[in-house]
């Protein structure tokens, strides 16, 4: 996961990541980031396997 610099960001954040979690899913965050940079790296670690990406 990944965020803006939106006063929302870390609730948003929060709420996301903990409903993924409670899902048994892992979550990684990245910090801030824009839109296109998250892409890219969800694009070159799902190798192809865009199953376990959620951009």
């Amino acid at each position: 996961m990944a965020k803006d610099t939106r006063i929302t960001g870390d609730m948003i954040l929060n709420a996301v990541s903990s409903a993924v979690m409670s899902a048994g899913t892992d979550v990684v965050y990245l910090g801030i980031l824009p839109t296109p940079a998250l892409q890219y790296y969800c694009k070159k670690s799902c190798s192809g396997n865009y199953d376990n990406c959620i951009t």
